[in-house]
């Protein structure tokens, strides 16, 4: 029994995912979650106390399956510069296919709700120990020289979201790599400990 409990939580979650994803947090109804997952009213309920708290749970399992994949790509790569790019490429690839987590943490009419604060301090969080790690890893190695390291994390972070914009529009293109190539020289350039005509990261 406990078992099946869990599959039909999991199962609901599923298929609310799919439909908050096409007609968004307020006009996804109760009834539409019922019907596609074909479960009674009173079941959803059993699980979950509201709409509200199935739409959490959706964005929480979401932003673990992003996480998760920008660790690997990040994990894959040997170099420093290697880790920053994979880091931007898997943030705005799955960003691009995890709808739910793009509004959730960009749409200003959810701002209100506590528990979207709540995911969204959570989320930045992380974003910023991500890069952290990346530059520690690198001063470490001696390949930066960084005065204030918040401040720098901050603006590398800040610098992302229009990358993350274009790429969550559908602008995104092989194009697009060559744009961040550039951004990522910038920045080694800014921070390399000395500059070279050519360094090998």
């Amino acid at each position: 029994m406990k078992n099946s409990k869990i599959n039909a939580k999991d199962l609901i979650i599923s298929v609310s995912s799919k439909i908050f994803s096409r007609f968004g947090l307020f006009k996804t109804s109760i009834d539409q979650i019922a019907r596609e997952s074909h479960k009674s009213k009173s079941s959803i309920y059993y699980h979950f106390k509201n709409k509200d708290e199935i739409f959490k749970s959706v964005v929480e399992k979401e932003i673990k399956e992003l996480q998760d994949e920008v660790k690997k790509s990040i994990n894959n790569q040997d170099t420093i510069k290697g880790k920053l790019k994979a880091y931007i490429i898997s943030r705005m690839k799955y960003l691009r296919e995890l709808d739910n987590i793009y509004a959730a943490l960009t749409e200003e009419y959810l701002a209100h709700y506590d528990f979207i604060r709540y995911i969204r301090k959570i989320y930045y969080k992380n974003e910023l120990k991500i890069i952290r790690n990346i530059l520690e890893s690198g001063i470490k190695k001696g390949i930066f020289v960084v005065a204030d390291i918040d401040s720098t994390v901050l603006a590398i972070v800040i610098s992302l979201k229009g990358f993350e914009y274009s790429s969550v529009l559908g602008n995104y293109t092989t194009k697009s790599e060559v744009t961040i190539d550039i951004f990522l020289d910038i920045l080694f350039n800014g921070l390399n400990k000395k500059l070279k005509e050519k360094i090998s990261l």
